[in-house]
């Protein structure tokens, strides 16, 4: 979802209690503070209510790379498989080859 950064620039001295009651709802509590909301219905109607005390700016959202996850069993199964099977099997049949070669 969309994100937007609230900035209260204008005193609330001489606002309706409802445009008090819905900075508060917003989580502005004093002059210069921000908070961040996600772009819903309501804050969007909320905003709108009081834009006149307000400063909006948009966050631009992070696009994170989906990196593949490995299970933990997969995991758990490569920290055995520690040597592949087929050097084991490699080894033993090059010391046999060795061993013909130097009979002949």
């Amino acid at each position: 979802m969309a994100k937007v950064k609230i900035t209260q620039i204008k005193s609330k001295n001489g606002a309706t209690d409802r445009q008090i009651a819905t900075l508060v709802s917003l989580g502005l509590r004093r002059m210069h503070q921000t908070v961040e909301r996600e772009v819903n219905d309501v804050t969007k109607g909320m905003i709108e209510k009081v834009r006149h005390l307000v400063k909006i700016e948009e966050i631009a959202e992070e696009v994170k790379a989906a990196k593949p996850r490995a299970s933990r069993a997969k995991k758990n199964v490569e920290a055995q498989n520690v040597v592949p099977a087929e050097e084991n099997v490699e080894a033993p049949a090059i010391a046999a080859e060795e061993e013909n070669n130097v009979e002949a």
